[in-house]
């Protein structure tokens, strides 16, 4: 089975100044992904991160990012229920996700943020045992 990341995009990004109050704090990170398959398209997929940043400037960064793969074949109920979506594709797309937000940073004149490695492995059991 040949399987391509064939387009990265940003669905929203909402970036919000700090409050006038602020003080300098620490930067905190929260993100979660889900996997989306499409009715319409029987051979692709599409991986979506979600996340909440809070720069240690005060500027809030929330967006939606998309990663989408295509498959040499329709994807079947086995493919579905295999942890390649969930965990290996996301693997895939999360440093491109890491690259917007450092890039997307330094365009808006802020010190860059580099996001933490996941391990995607164990979100992956930690999502399926909550789902049980």
């Amino acid at each position: 089975m040949n399987i391509q990341l064939t387009s990265t995009k940003t669905l929203f990004l909402k970036l919000q100044p700090p409050q006038d109050n602020f003080i300098e704090q620490e930067e905190k990170f929260s993100f979660d992904y889900q996997v989306e398959f499409p009715e319409s398209i029987k051979n692709k997929f599409i991986v979506v991160i979600k996340s909440l940043i809070e720069h240690k400037s005060g500027y809030h960064i929330d967006t939606i990012f998309l990663a989408e793969f295509k498959i040499d074949s329709d994807i079947n109920e086995e493919f579905k229920n295999s942890k390649f979506p969930f965990v290996n594709a996301f693997a895939i797309a999360y440093p491109f996700f890491r690259a917007f937000i450092a890039n997307t940073l330094v365009n808006c004149g802020l010190e860059v943020m580099y996001l933490p490695s996941v391990n995607f492995e164990a979100m992956y059991k930690k999502k399926k045992e909550k789902s049980v």
